[in-house]
C-alpha cells in the first residue's frame, strides 16, 4: 500500500523503498509481541498462532515474494526492463487490486464489524493516534530537515 501511495503522491521511489524495506522488518520482528501486549492490556485472550499465521501471509509472503519475483524478472529481462516496462504495467494493477483487497476485506467481515462496534473502536483508536502520530511527526520533520516535496512524500 505504501508503495502505491508514494507512486501517487508522486514522491521518491527510493525514499518509499527503504521506508517499505523499514517498515516490513520492523513489522516481521515486532508485529506480534505489540500485538499480543495491546491484546493483554485489554484483557483479550492473546492468539500466538493467529498472530504468527497474519505475520506470514500478510507480512513476510509478500515482502519474499517481492524479493524473488524482483531478481528474478531482473535476471531474466534485465533492470532497464522492469524500471521501463513491468512497473508501468504493474502499477494500475496494484491500484485496483489494494482496491479490491480493501473491499473483499470489508464486505466479507461487514457482520462482524456491526456485531461488534465496540471492538472496532478499540482497534480503531490506536491506529487513528498511530496514523496521526506518523503523519506529524514526518511532516514536522520534512519541514525541520527542508525536504522538497517530492523526498518527503516518499517518490520521485
Amino acid at each position: 500500500m505504501v508503495l502505491v501511495w508514494g507512486f501517487l503522491a508522486k514522491g521518491n521511489d527510493a525514499h518509499t523503498l527503504v521506508m517499505v524495506a523499514i517498515n516490513s522488518l520492523t513489522m516481521l520482528f515486532l508485529y506480534g509481541p505489540l500485538g499480543g501486549f495491546l491484546l493483554g492490556v485489554g484483557r483479550l485472550p492473546v492468539p500466538w498462532q493467529a498472530l504468527v499465521l497474519s505475520i506470514g501471509i500478510y507480512v513476510a509472503l509478500p515482502l519474499a515474494a517481492g524479493y524473488i519475483s524482483r531478481k528474478m524478472i531482473i535476471q531474466s529481462k534485465g533492470e532497464p526492463w522492469f524500471k521501463e516496462k513491468f512497473l508501468h504495467i504493474l502499477t494500475p494493477i496494484t491500484i485496483i487490486a489494494l482496491l479490491i483487497t480493501l473491499v473483499l476485506l470489508f464486505s466479507f467481515k461487514g457482520e462482524v464489524i456491526v456485531a461488534n462496534p465496540l471492538t472496532i473502536l478499540w482497534i480503531a483508536i490506536p491506529l487513528f493516534i498511530q496514523t496521526n502520530l506518523i503523519f506529524w511527526i514526518g511532516y514536522v520533520l520534512a519541514k525541520a530537515m527542508r525536504f522538497k516535496y517530492e523526498d518527503a512524500a516518499h517518490r520521485r
